[in-house]
């Protein structure tokens, strides 16, 4: 029986920390940065002046934050502010990743040009943007991130991944893993699901919420 592939895309918040006591960082990676001032009220949280998150994880506030495939290399500060104490700054480097460049043509199954279906997706991640969007305080996971398959954990695109399609250039902001259709999908980490549908070019979504 011929064998067929299915696609697992998924965003790992947590897959690539890079904590203060190295404070360097690639384009894609998430940086999470312990806070020692433990006993002031925090005001806001900022990386390289956008806004960023903080949480409370195994007893320590972390400010964390995403880092841009396309982030320009530099350096970039880390601040929180607080209400009663000065601010705490980490400066992080961000360097330069090569990130892989591939010839990828529109399945014919989706019966799209190059520049329809990036209209498509420029919508539908749009969509999805405004979901992820919206934070919660609570924390829903206590331990380390996991993978999304239990048998197959081979990465079929990674992070950032540039793509090339017809005369269309697309940045991949997701990590592919490679499994046999039927395959069973994990959670990777306690959470609650916030929507689940089938995507016209994704295919079969969950978005959870961690």
């Amino acid at each position: 029986m011929k064998k067929k592939s299915l696609l697992v895309a998924i965003l790992l918040l947590f897959c690539n920390v890079v904590f203060a006591v190295n404070p360097i960082a690639y384009q894609g990676d998430t940086v999470s940065v312990i806070i020692p001032i433990q006993n002031s009220s925090v005001t806001t949280v900022t990386f390289g002046g956008a806004p960023a998150s903080l949480i409370s994880y195994k007893g320590k506030l972390r400010a964390v934050a995403g880092v841009s495939a396309t982030q320009a290399p530099g350096v970039y500060n880390m601040r929180v502010k607080f209400s009663g104490a000065p601010d705490f700054i980490q400066p992080i480097t961000v360097r330069a990743k090569k990130f892989p460049i591939i010839t990828l043509p529109v399945p014919e199954e989706l019966q799209q040009t190059p520049k329809q279906l990036v209209i498509n997706l420029q919508s539908t991640n749009t969509s999805i943007k405004k979901e992820i969007e919206v934070k919660t305080s609570e924390i829903y996971f206590s331990g380390p991130f996991g993978l999304p398959l239990f048998d197959n954990r081979k990465i079929g695109s990674v992070y950032g991944e540039i793509r090339k399609t017809g005369e269309e250039t697309i940045r991949h902001l997701g990590t592919d893993f490679e499994a046999l259709i039927g395959a069973p999908v994990a959670v990777i980490n306690g959470g609650i699901v916030k929507k689940s549908y089938l995507d016209s070019i994704y295919g079969n979504s969950v978005i959870i919420d961690h």
